[in-house]
């Protein structure tokens, strides 16, 4: 029995939903050379890369036993092109070339909380040591990632680093003591499995999990890298155990109905002046902000989207999904409208997916409507929508300050549903519901701020939260009072 085994053993026993055959590891790096071998020399890694290699004075990266049971691979601050890993080649430690099997990986890492990105990088790829990994990063069959920005970690996994669906930790970096990542792959079904534990917590499946597609690559590769932009800082990563296994041992994470699992808090400084910050941060994943349009955060909770009012400067930024689309999900936008008494089309336009899974929210007081209204379930013509699909409101769009705007999906049921509250108000079940469809690919939520007519004039509307959760939360029944726990 390895030095993790009985740990892992005892906490999968407890955590409730895991199922997990016994079995013997193929292979087990345990890292427990003398402080000073290079693990180039071992049975640990097949190859592992840093610009000074085992020199641990240098100004560059490097790599080197502790002497305790760990390697550590060392990032230096104010490099992003030195990233540290190393690899495992499967057909050299195991029988493993090709089919069925599953990795587990051990890791410390020590992020630097005042650092912009930092990553854990987890390559299932071919043995390819560029500068980077680029190339690897590239022909990888699967990608893991840790990341910390700022401090707030999230976790993400994909077939590629771009298409990532980042999941939102209730653990910090300055809190984050330790995290295993467990990988299988089912050679029948071409499936790949994913699972995470965060400071020997409850292990949780990967929301986008499985990924399906065909195993062509024998190496695994861990490392840390920086981004490009930003404050850098120090970053180590500390290899615990890796154990290989020829047969699949996990296949079942847990989660609690109501559980965060993306959150954007829109909390950055006012006047900040980076036109990406909202990038950068988190908050969303893209934007398209056109001048003469404005944006910037407020420094207390929102992040501020102005329209000229003009019809042909629509701004939108997109918010990546975590879950896959076979998921039960429930997507909470808190938006702050500004809207003018004379207001004739200001519509922000919150998009789950598609038209018919989408809050259509507009200010019509100044036009024929004499009111603002909220659309949801219109799959025909958002413009001249049926009556049946439209909440008229009733208190007047200058004295609107909040609004909160929820959709949900079904699963077993296969159907959407949202709601709504206004200025802190009991929450409504829109008279559109339900939506009867499967869910979609959509990868993104879309946030639209639109001028649906000529003479819409001037208005912003700020996003001062949002929250992807699990499973279905909100229903007819909800009170008030288990809705704002959620703010």
């Amino acid at each position: 029995m390895t030095k993790n085994s009985l740990t892992i053993l005892l906490a999968l026993a407890f955590s409730g939903a895991v199922a997990v055959a016994a079995a013997t590891p193929v292979h087990v790096s345990e890292f427990d050379s003398p402080a000073g071998t290079n693990p180039n020399d071992t049975n640990d890694v097949s190859r592992a890369w840093a610009v000074d290699g085992t020199f641990t004075g240098g100004v560059f990266g490097h790599y080197a036993y502790t002497g305790d049971g760990m390697l550590k691979l060392s990032h230096p601050p104010n490099h992003d092109w030195d990233d540290p890993y190393y690899e495992i080649d499967l057909n050299e430690f195991t029988s493993i070339t090709t089919g069925t099997m599953e990795l587990q990986i051990d890791l410390v890492p020590d992020f630097d909380p005042d650092a912009a990105f930092q990553y854990i990088e987890i390559l299932v790829t071919g043995s390819n040591l560029g500068n980077n990994g680029n190339d690897s990063r590239a022909q990888a069959d699967l990608t893991l990632r840790l990341r910390s920005q700022l401090g707030a970690l999230s976790v993400g996994y994909n077939r590629d680093t771009a298409g990532i669906p980042y999941q939102t930790l209730s653990t910090t970096a300055a809190e984050l003591d330790s995290v295993q990542f467990i990988v299988n792959y089912d050679e029948p079904s071409q499936e790949w499995q994913g699972f995470f534990r965060i400071n020997d917590d409850v292990l949780k499946e990967f929301n986008n999990s499985p990924v399906t597609r065909e195993r062509t690559q024998n190496t695994l590769r861990v490392g840390c890298q920086v981004w490009w932009e930003g404050v850098k800082g120090p970053f180590d990563l500390y290899s615990e155990e890796v154990r290989i296994y020829d047969s699949i041992q996990t296949t079942e994470g847990e989660y609690e109905v109501g559980e965060v699992l993306r959150h954007s808090q829109f909390n950055q400084a006012a006047d900040s002046g980076n036109f990406f910050l909202p990038i950068n941060s988190g908050d969303v994943n893209s934007l398209f902000v056109p001048a003469p349009a404005t944006h910037d955060y407020d420094g207390e909770g929102t992040w501020w989207v102005n329209h000229p009012g003009t019809q042909d400067t629509n701004p939108n930024a997109n918010i990546t999904k975590v879950t896959s689309s076979d998921k039960s999900a429930e997507w909470v936008m808190h938006i702050k409208p500004d809207w003018t008494a004379a207001g004739n089309g200001q519509m922000y336009n919150f998009k789950v997916d598609g038209n018919d899974a989408a809050f259509f929210v507009g200010n019509f007081t100044g036009g024929s409507t004499e009111t603002w209204l909220i659309i949801f379930g219109e799959d025909t013509d958002i413009f001249n929508p049926d009556p049946s699909n439209v909440a008229a409101q009733t208190v007047p769009a200058e004295d609107v300050t909040d609004v909160v705007l929820i959709i949900n999906y079904d699963a077993d049921n296969e159907e959407f549903n949202g709601y709504y509250s206004v200025n802190g108000g009991a929450i409504q079940a829109h008279p559109g519901n339900p939506v009867a469809r499967a869910r979609s690919g959509q990868a993104n939520n879309e946030n639209q701020w639109q001028a649906w007519r000529t003479d819409a004039g001037e208005f912003s509307v700020g996003l001062h939260d949002y929250k992807e959760l699990f499973g279905v939360v909100t229903t007819v029944e909800t009170r008030v009072q288990d809705f704002m726990m959620f703010e």
